[in-house]
């Protein structure tokens, strides 16, 4: 099931079982997760896709995935673009943004060809 929320673009895809919801949003990379880990509990959490830390505001455990999409929701509605986000937006993924030192020297990447 997929619904798009065309306000906020947030796409929220949910598997078959009805267990796992992925969430994502234009302004965030990561992808969001809704999961019910395998604890014995019948509690909700939010996770990255990449393995990152969630915010502390979503950090929490839900009653239900309705609750916990809700709150992801609202977070994304109240955050901030990422840079790299923004930098995909405007000028496609393709264009890696380059790397600056500390002294604000730009520093060349090998890229595989």
């Amino acid at each position: 099931m997929t619904m798009e929320d065309t306000d906020k673009e947030i796409i929220v895809e949910e598997n078959p079982e009805g267990t796992l919801m992925s969430v994502t949003s234009p302004k965030r990379k990561a992808k969001y997760i809704i999961y019910k880990p395998e604890d014995g509990y019948g509690m909700f959490k939010i996770k990255q896709d990449n393995g990152g830390e969630v915010a502390e505001e979503l950090s929490g455990s839900y009653t239900s995935r309705k609750t916990a999409l809700k709150t992801l929701q609202f977070y994304l509605d109240h955050t901030k673009e990422t840079k790299q986000a923004k930098w995909d937006r405007m000028f496609g993924e393709e264009k890696a943004p380059p790397l600056k030192t500390k002294k604000n020297k730009e520093v060349k990447v090998a890229t595989a060809s």
